[in-house]
């Protein structure tokens, strides 16, 4: 799989420390939860700032918010944040629409750290009369168990091979997969989030 080396500001994003949480009303709105973790690793105080903005498919901001409080030296602390939507399109397998959270965190004026995380709003649950629901509506799960590999190609995670893979169960007819004994790849979830399989 791929590897990467991060270089970053001692005022930064640690690596899986976003949690975004969606829910929508009938009525048409939707709300964006967040809560982001932002590590100082400076031997002082900082009074940081994380600045979160909501994007849709074709890059509009549809929404915004805010928040700066002070963060100890050597401490991950949790922003959070409630972002409106108004009129927001639901991600499901027949479209897979997908919005992007943009967070910046600041100290002081200085941007000291930016990312960019595409998700979709939608909601989940279960109850023993309607089976899973997916945004309120029941939903028959059509999937089956898939393993890390690309059959030829290998253990290799190459970014194409695992979106032909969700290609090919989609026309299938799939709309879920479980990934068996190893973690999915960030190629193979992504491919999943933009083609619209659960």
């Amino acid at each position: 799989r791929h590897v990467w080396l991060t270089i970053q500001e001692p005022l930064h994003f640690p690596l899986w420390g976003t949690e975004i949480i969606t829910a929508f009303s009938p009525e048409g709105g939707a709300t964006v939860k967040t809560n982001t973790l932002v590590y100082n690793e400076e031997n002082r105080p900082i009074q940081a700032r994380v600045v979160t903005r909501v994007r849709d498919r074709l890059g509009n901001q549809v929404g915004i918010s805010a928040s700066e409080q002070l963060v100890e030296p050597g401490i991950k602390s949790v922003f959070s944040g409630i972002i409106e939507v108004s009129n927001p399109s639901l991600w499901s397998p027949e479209h897979p629409d997908l919005y992007t959270l943009v967070k910046e965190v600041f100290n002081e004026d200085q941007l000291t750290d930016r990312e960019e995380i595409n998700f979709g709003i939608r909601t989940i649950s279960m109850n023993a009369r309607q089976g899973f629901l997916l945004n309120g509506i029941p939903v028959k799960l059509k999937g089956g168990c898939i393993h890390h590999d690309n059959g030829p190609l290998g253990s290799k995670s190459f970014d194409r091979a695992e979106e032909r893979k969700v290609e090919l169960l989609k026309a299938s007819g799939y709309n879920a997969i479980r990934t068996s004994h190893n973690p999915p790849s960030p190629a193979l979830l992504d491919a999943c989030d933009r083609l619209g399989m659960m």
